[in-house]
């Protein structure tokens, strides 16, 4: 019904006494190519055609979960007491609040456990990275 009402319309218009014609636009428009062809098929060029298929999209779920990095206190001894200026505010910044949950938290077998934890996250990491 509402394709004949627009041919009558559109017939009614170009019969107007008017020295130019009425143009309408079709519903879907063409793309041109510029080879010739009437229509492109690529799908990011025209809108009318549907995306590109991947098999293996969405990914599918891991076996494991990912790999838990050390918490923001790990992180920052290894990053603040190196350098023992600020440390208080140095800890603060990287998300472990204030030095107040030991007495010298870069006293050495508390560095050496941040690090034994960072190395194995990242060992951990590397053979996750293998594994896919």
């Amino acid at each position: 019904m509402k394709e004949q009402w627009r041919r009558q319309e559109e017939a009614r218009l170009n019969a107007l006494p008017v020295s130019a014609r009425i143009i309408v636009q079709p519903q879907k428009p063409k793309v041109i190519s510029r080879i010739g062809e009437f229509d492109i098929d690529f799908p990011g060029a025209n809108p009318f055609q549907g995306g590109v298929r991947f098999p293996n999209f969405p990914a599918p779920p891991t076996r494991r979960p990912p790999v838990q990095s050390p918490p923001p206190c790990v992180w920052a001894v290894i990053q603040c007491c190196p350098s023992n200026q600020r440390l208080v505010k140095c800890f603060e910044s990287l998300g472990c609040p204030g030095v107040n949950w030991d007495s010298n938290p870069c006293r050495d077998n508390v560095s050496e456990a941040a690090r034994a934890q960072v190395e194995k996250f990242y060992r951990e990491t590397e053979d996750e990275e293998e594994r896919y």
